[in-house]
């Protein structure tokens, strides 16, 4: 917690020249979230507010100095203000309704993206136009012209051009009007001193101990919000296709082992998009943490957990990567590759049809079988792992032995190396 000692904070704060004071206090308890939160520049007006929270870590209330109001954060309702009821799909809000339950609103999405608002009962029609991090820029009418208009400092506080009723503000997220806050799915987010309330309720892993960026529980996007967003802790992303999701998901799930599968399902996000979710201590919520049920789990787990996000892809056979594998059958080319992007996110790219033939020279019994989705998905989060959290300086050698965890966990063979016997270490994990 050294970055948010009340010795060290925030640049942004004195770049604004304001008072050295801690602009937030922390919490007496061991989790460490803000309480409490003081607008020192403002005297006369002020802006500040208490924060409560329920013995399961989920903010309650925030609550604005000098007023009676107070928004109760989990049943969506302001005292002091009009009730305000929302019907939700897959994370996203499809319809907002007065206290009686009298439609006030509808959303329209298109490819996980909110593009337009429907006032009712005057059926008009909004359109929303967003930036590359998915902030809001644009409200427009359905002639054309500009209704809203928005700009934002790097995290997430508006510089209102022409201001009306949207709430859906930096990156997409909803934004309260009386606390202010952005509702992130897992916690609520401060734009105005760019840190989360509550603490991560991931903790450090072990793959966070070599990026101190991500040592700080409070902070957003390890500090770089023009290149990052937050994914809602949700990293793996599956196929929107049904079948394919199916097929991903049963094979990650047997990448890690009878227990370890048993954490893993089917999440989908605010984005209307499906990812790889964990239950948290398994499916009756009394077992470990999955991290630690083995060591190919522990791997998985940061990366589902990162704030980049990992895309799993089915392609045709012959399939040209943009890093130029081949995605075809042992033999003809490589059953998968994975493709690094430039902001971080990696795409793993997977032949749709037949794997191929496990070569039994690569095989520690000398014999060759069906090579499996499995296997060959587990070996490909070891070049994930490697790139992200090991300088990608053994990339063949790590994504081997992640394959082998997953071999040794199913009672398969392992497997002897990369391109031919021995040819990278085999012992031993990253």
């Amino acid at each position: 917690m050294g970055a948010l000692s009340f010795s060290e904070k925030p640049r942004f704060f004195r770049r604004r020249g304001l008072p050295h004071r801690p602009p937030f206090h922390l919490g007496n308890g061991d989790n460490c979230n803000i309480f409490g939160i003081f607008n020192y520049k403002d005297t006369t007006h002020g802006r500040d507010q208490t924060f409560t929270y329920d013995p399961l870590n989920r903010l309650i209330s925030a609550q604005n100095a000098g007023t009676n109001c107070s928004t109760t954060v989990l049943q969506n309702k302001t005292e002091c203000a009009a009730v305000k009821r929302y019907w939700s799909m897959g994370g996203n809000v499809l319809a907002e309704g007065d206290g009686s339950g009298n439609l006030t609103t509808e959303y329209i999405y298109f490819g996980g993206k909110h593009v337009a608002r429907i006032d009712l009962p005057a059926n008009a029609v909004h359109y929303y136009l967003s930036d590359h991090l998915g902030s809001t820029s644009i409200v427009a009418s359905a002639a054309g012209a500009v209704e809203e208009e928005s700009d934002y400092y790097p995290f997430g506080t508006e510089v209102v051009v022409t201001g009306g009723v949207n709430e859906l503000k930096f990156t997409g997220k909803r934004r309260d009007t009386e606390s202010q806050l952005d509702y992130f799915g897992a916690r609520h987010y401060s734009s105005l001193f760019g840190r989360f309330l509550q603490v991560d309720p991931l903790g450090i892993l072990k793959q966070k101990l070599v990026d101190p960026q991500q040592w700080n529980m409070l902070s957003y996007v390890r500090e770089n919000p023009l290149r990052f967003v937050d994914p809602d802790g949700k990293a793996i992303r599956l196929s929107d296709d049904q079948k394919e999701r199916a097929k991903q998901l049963a094979a990650m799930q047997k990448s890690v082992g009878k227990e370890g599968g048993k954490y893993l399902y089917d999440n989908t996000g605010k984005d209307g998009h499906h990812y790889v979710g964990i239950l948290k201590g398994g499916p009756d919520g009394k077992g470990p943490d999955f991290a630690k049920v083995n060591g190919v789990a522990t791997k998985l787990s940061g990366i589902i957990q990162d704030t980049k996000v990992a895309t799993l892809q089915f392609v045709q056979p012959g399939f040209v990567t943009p890093g130029g594998s081949v995605i075809d059958e042992i033999g003809s080319g490589s059953p998968a590759a994975t493709h690094h992007e430039p902001n971080g996110n990696a795409t793993i790219y997977i032949t749709s049809g037949s794997l191929g033939t496990f070569p039994g020279e690569l095989s520690s019994d000398g014999l060759s079988r069906d090579a499996t989705l499995e296997d060959v998905l587990s070996h490909e989060f070891g070049h994930v792992d490697s790139k992200w959290y090991h300088g990608d300086v053994d990339s063949k050698g790590d994504s081997v032995r992640t394959e082998n965890g997953t071999r040794n966990l199913n009672e398969e063979p392992l497997r002897r190396g990369n391109d031919r016997p021995r040819d990278v270490t085999i012992s031993g994990t990253p």
